[in-house]
């Protein structure tokens, strides 16, 4: 957001975050420290038109917010509840869900029931493998949020490229390049990250953005366009292994 040109407040007001004990917003009781910066100030809470309470959970969030992504990371199955994404379907034509806790067992909602609870409209990405979902006809496949598409490349990247440091724009450049990797077939059914497959394709195309990123910020080698790609394939490694033969005894 703020590369595309958005003030500090517009990407503070874009992310509302909730705890445990519910929205984090200044003046609740017992808000740990690392968690100050990101409560909502007394003028997002009048804007978004919040009722005077001591605490707020998810579904009332969801109904004032209205926002059109929600990720999980809590930790705590069933968190996403039926009355919380239907609230989210009402107010959003196509409603983004990430329950990204994992394993499996401790997901916030399974892309089955986040799919039934917002008619079919929900894009859902999974922390843990989960099967197709099918409903009225239509499979939607359920793309996996893992951080192995990120990280492998990442670090190839920089240690290719002698960066002095790791960026956070290295982070968002591989995110994007993620992104582009998302064929239109995996778009058109739901999925909005490749298969786990191609993790070696993806790794490849995220080194390469990382160190062109590291060039041209100034923290990296020096390298020319056309020795990059080279530079990845060389220190790639492909798990060949000669065939052999026991030694005579």
């Amino acid at each position: 957001m703020r590369l595309e040109g958005a003030s500090n407040g517009t990407v503070s007001g874009a992310m509302v975050m909730l705890d445990s004990a519910g929205l984090l917003f200044e003046g609740r009781a017992r808000i740990d420290r690392d968690k100050r910066p990101f409560a909502l100030t007394p003028e997002f809470m009048a804007q978004f038109g919040f009722p005077d309470a001591e605490r707020y959970d998810l579904e009332t969030v969801i109904r004032y917010v209205r926002p059109t992504i929600l990720i999980g990371t809590s930790g705590v199955a069933g968190s996403f509840t039926e009355s919380a994404i239907r609230e989210m379907a009402r107010h959003v034509t196509t409603p983004v869900v990430f329950p990204l806790s994992n394993p499996t067992s401790k997901t916030e909602a399974t892309p089955g029931d986040i799919v039934n609870w917002s008619d079919g409209r929900a894009l859902v990405a999974t922390g843990s493998p989960f099967s197709p979902v099918s409903y009225a006809g239509t499979t939607h496949v359920i793309g996996q949020a893992n951080n192995t598409f990120i990280f492998p490349g990442v670090g190839l990247g920089v240690m290719l490229s002698g960066a002095r440091e790791v960026t956070d724009k290295m982070f968002l450049t591989a995110a994007q390049t993620l992104a582009d990797q998302v064929t239109p077939e995996r778009l058109s059914q739901g999925a909005l990250y490749p298969k786990v497959s191609v993790l070696r394709q993806v790794s490849r195309a995220i080194a390469i953005r990382v160190i062109r990123e590291a060039r041209d910020s100034g923290i990296g080698r020096a390298y020319h366009d056309d020795q990059i790609d080279a530079a990845v394939d060389a220190a790639m490694w492909y798990p060949d292994y000669s065939s052999y033969r026991p030694a005579d005894r």
